[in-house]
């Protein structure tokens, strides 16, 4: 946990504890177990991205030097989405 901290917030558990406040206002509260168990594994992964669509894991972005995006996004920055097609209608 504390090697996530410091990818997360940049700084050891010394300067933490001296700190007035983090950069990141985590607090039990607001941080998803699952969310953390899934970015604590990329990070430990040296992912370089975070493919999610949920709301609550990309607000997390960026942690450290790992970049969470969306799946539209991804798919739009990977070229995989056609632009000059027509929209579908209803």
């Amino acid at each position: 946990m504390a090697e996530v901290l410091k990818v997360i917030t940049g700084k050891d558990r010394a300067a933490l504890l001296a700190s007035d406040h983090l950069a990141l206002p985590m607090t039990f509260e607001s941080v998803d177990i699952a969310d953390l168990h899934v970015i604590t594994g990329a990070l430990a992964g040296s992912a370089h991205q975070l493919c999610s669509s949920d709301g609550r894991t990309l607000g997390y972005d960026p942690v450290g030097s790992l970049r969470i995006v969306h799946p539209v996004a991804l798919a739009d920055e990977l070229d995989l989405i056609d632009r000059t097609a027509p929209a579908p209608t209803s």
